[in-house]
């Protein structure tokens, strides 16, 4: 076991987005920290997920998952790419989302083969069983799941982020299921069948 810490746990924390906000094109709610990095409770939980001081959002998840398959980078999400008027002169355009580098690529590659091992061999085995088979023989799949009792609404919150790749083709996604009392959807199934349908469409021109 290696004890990281407060301090660098924070540290990561903000590199990867928290306590900030993203140079995106629109405002959406990214994650929270609040920890007092010399109360040991205070950093036990912090390490142990997300609290009602430790919060995060689907699509900051999502962009967290990113980081796997982009190579360490951390890429602010982009809603449009640009728009043209009726003459065809471009009116805006958005040329590069905002890239921060918050690991090291070697890093990267590490994190990518133990979010693959969730799906594997992991808590994501069973909804994930034969995905990479028939037409989407060569798509993989990795993720992080995740759950906890939530107050807003009150219930059982079950995440998975991740990311999917087949060919050059690559997505990253969060998905967050609120089951009231009993299980009656995973987001891991979500997941999966969302990937399939994306892996199966034809991509856009």
């Amino acid at each position: 076991a290696v004890d990281v810490g407060g301090k660098t746990m924070l540290e990561y924390a903000q590199r990867l987005g928290f306590n900030g906000r993203f140079a995106s094109d629109f405002y959406f709610g990214n994650g929270t920290v609040e920890v007092d990095t010399e109360d040991v409770w205070q950093v036990a939980e912090m390490a142990s997920g997300y609290t009602s001081r430790n919060t995060l959002s689907p699509l900051h998840g999502a962009t967290l998952a990113a980081t796997a398959i982009n190579g360490g980078n951390l890429v602010a999400p982009v809603l449009v790419e640009s728009i043209t008027g009726p003459n065809g002169i471009p009116l805006y355009w958005y040329e590069q989302p905002a890239k921060t580098e918050v690991m090291n690529e070697s890093t990267a590659r590490q994190l990518k083969k133990l979010m693959r091992a969730t799906v594997t061999s992991g808590s994501a085995k069973k909804p994930f069983r034969k995905f990479s088979s028939g037409d989407l023989k060569d798509a993989i799949a990795g993720g992080k799941t995740g759950s906890l009792t939530g107050l807003k609404p009150r219930g059982r919150y079950d995440w998975f982020v991740g990311f999917g790749e087949m060919g050059e083709r690559k997505i990253a996604f969060a998905v967050l299921c609120i089951n009231k009392e009993k299980w009656y959807v995973k987001s891991s199934r979500l997941a999966r069948e969302m990937l399939e349908f994306y892996f199966r469409k034809e991509p856009a021109e």
